[in-house]
């Protein structure tokens, strides 16, 4: 059986690297990392542990959406300014114990308060709780979630891909 010729489309196709994915990228193993730190921390519901997973990536992808809209357009008003920048995802990360604690209660319970939020994220938001209790499990799961590279990859946004 002759081989492909060293210079042909199949050998050069085969020789690419494969385009990243949610597995390729190390996201899964990450995820999977705050899963276990959720479950040794007595987060046990793996309901509850993607709640708390989600409560938080909300807020850090929202203080960063922020931010980009604040460097672009110097007109544009802050969400985290005011009453509402202790809620920004740079306090949470510099924060232990129950400081950080009962910061993250709090942002997390006044989700349905935040500016310009629809009815509809008023109503995703009015029972949110934080059930994480263990302070140590808290602190991990933040600075889990903040080492997060959540960009796209090769065009590809895996976000989406974490729920699945």
């Amino acid at each position: 059986m002759r081989s492909a010729p060293a210079n042909s489309p199949a050998v050069a196709a085969q020789s690419m690297a494969a385009p990243s994915n949610f597995f390729s990228s190390g996201l899964r193993q990450k995820v999977d990392g705050l899963m276990d730190i959720l479950w040794s921390g007595d987060v046990n519901n793996p309901m509850d542990s993607i709640e708390q997973c989600s409560y938080l990536l909300f807020l850090r992808l929202l203080t960063e959406k922020d931010e980009t809209l604040a460097t672009l357009d110097r007109k544009y008003t802050r969400i985290f300014s005011g009453k509402w920048a202790r809620f920004a995802w740079g306090n949470f990360v510099i924060l232990t114990g129950d400081p950080l604690f009962n910061a993250a209660r709090d942002a997390i319970e006044s989700l349905h308060e935040l500016p310009g939020l629809t009815d509809t994220g008023k109503l995703l938001f009015s029972r949110a709780t934080l059930k994480i209790y263990d302070r140590p499990t808290l602190r991990a799961v933040i600075q889990g979630i903040h080492e997060l590279d959540l960009s796209a990859h090769d065009g590809h946004d895996f976000k989406g891909d974490m729920y699945e």
